[in-house]
């Protein structure tokens, strides 16, 4: 399969850089976890495509600039049966692709996508976000990589 065509709804395996692990020096994330495209510019002058993503996380830091992914989400893109949230605070800027991306696991070597989130919960995400942004409680970490 490889690494996907970038487009808004994405999710894919990523090595998300947290607001925090940035400031501290940090240029790779901790780990890997699922991460959802919810903003892309495709064709830019240069040439490149820049995408904004969000982490998902099985425990965000705080729950209300999350929101948590219903069940019929979770089981149409092939996450886990745990609860998972995508965080709405916080996201990676970065052009695609990236050598951060990583397959979802290692039996499935050449598999980078879990599949593309619903246009409900996309919508979801996105009036979060506004709102967060609204309180100023939004940043953006911009990646080299």
């Amino acid at each position: 399969m490889g690494i996907p065509k970038p487009h808004v709804g994405l999710v894919f395996n990523y090595e998300y850089l947290w607001k925090t692990e940035g400031e501290s020096g940090l240029e790779e994330g901790s780990k890997s976890r699922p991460s959802c495209i919810v903003a892309c510019n495709e064709n830019l002058d240069d040439g490149n495509t820049v995408v904004f993503v969000l982490p998902i996380t099985h425990s965000p830091q705080n729950e209300e600039e999350a929101l948590k992914i219903p069940p019929d989400v979770k089981n149409y893109i092939g996450l886990d049966d745990e609860n998972q949230w995508v965080v709405c605070s916080e996201m990676n800027k970065f052009i695609w692709p990236s050598c951060d991306i990583r397959p979802i696991s290692k039996n499935k070597p050449n598999e980078y996508s879990y599949g593309t989130i619903t246009i409900g919960f996309l919508n979801a995400i996105k009036t979060k976000m506004k709102t967060l942004k609204e309180g100023k409680k939004f940043t953006v970490v911009q990646r080299t990589a």
